[in-house]
């Protein structure tokens, strides 16, 4: 099963997100976070458009 949480800041995903972790053991893979680790592997701060989605979705992927 995937679930895929999407909304404006502050809405609550990673709340209800980590909630679920905890009650189905579910795996958690978080956007920002690969992007952010993308950034830091290039030292640059500039947008590197879809490529977290696609790490992303092969992450997810995988665990199937």
């Amino acid at each position: 099963m995937l679930v895929v949480f999407s909304g404006l800041p502050g809405t609550g995903k990673t709340t209800l997100s980590q909630a679920l972790i905890k009650k189905k053991g579910f795996t958690y893979i978080r956007i920002d976070e690969i992007e952010f680790a993308i950034q830091q592997y290039n030292n640059s701060s500039e947008k590197i458009g879809a490529i977290g989605y696609e790490i992303s979705f092969s992450i997810a992927l995988s665990n199937l």
